[in-house]
């Protein structure tokens, strides 16, 4: 049977993408079902965390997971989203699980990307996704800057002047080249010679010195 869920765009936002997970979760929902089929990741849903299996391979979910899942979804969304999460619900349940999965809200047009009305929640996530790589990011460099393992690009600096740092080599490297390619933050468009940019950024980034 062919899985409708391999036509997501992925280049869309991440609510956009998700549009076909919440109109399922809802119609079990309102069904009478007791488990549904979701190309999600029982593991991250249970932690409040709605990720695509890899190929899109379906996971069945219980009521009491969806619910539950969903209670923390509703957490991490009000955590790190904007005002429409705040007053979402977070008590696992029929009742909640609905408001959760019917919940919209408008996004601005920004660029070529017009206004949508999305998910509240999917938004949220969203924004916790985000949040949670840059938690885990700036944690990163102050463990490389801790164990004095912090590396510098040349010419690459903060607002202030001083040398920005990096938790790792290559990303140093990404750093210059961004800086110095022509193409700047599309340097990596640039495929035919993203290699030889690569290696030159390599030649001009250092550990960091007291």
């Amino acid at each position: 049977m062919d899985n409708k869920y391999t036509n997501v765009d992925r280049s869309e936002s991440y609510a956009v993408q998700h549009a076909l997970t919440v109109a399922d979760m809802t119609a079990f929902v309102r069904g009478k079902a007791q488990t549904v089929q979701l190309p999600i990741c029982d593991d991250k849903l249970s932690v409040g965390l709605i990720e695509f299996t890899k190929d899109y391979a379906m996971n069945t979910f219980k009521r009491s997971e969806l619910y539950a899942g969903l209670a923390e979804c509703a957490k991490n969304a009000i955590a790190d989203g904007n005002s429409a999460c705040s007053n979402l619900p977070t008590k696992a349940g029929k009742a909640g699980a609905m408001t959760l999965l019917t919940t919209n809200y408008t996004t601005q047009a920004r660029g070529d990307r017009p206004s949508r009305t999305v998910n509240a929640m999917m938004q949220g996530l969203a924004a916790h996704r985000r949040a949670n790589k840059t938690r885990a990011k700036h944690a990163a460099l102050a463990l490389a800057l801790k164990e004095n393992r912090a590396y510098i690009a040349e010419g690459v600096n903060v607002k202030d002047g001083t040398a920005r740092t990096f938790e790792n080599r290559e990303l140093a490297a990404k750093a210059w080249v961004r800086a110095n390619h022509p193409l700047k933050g599309d340097w990596w468009t640039d495929r035919a010679n993203k290699g030889s940019w690569l290696h030159k950024g390599e030649q001009h980034v250092s550990l960091l010195t007291d």
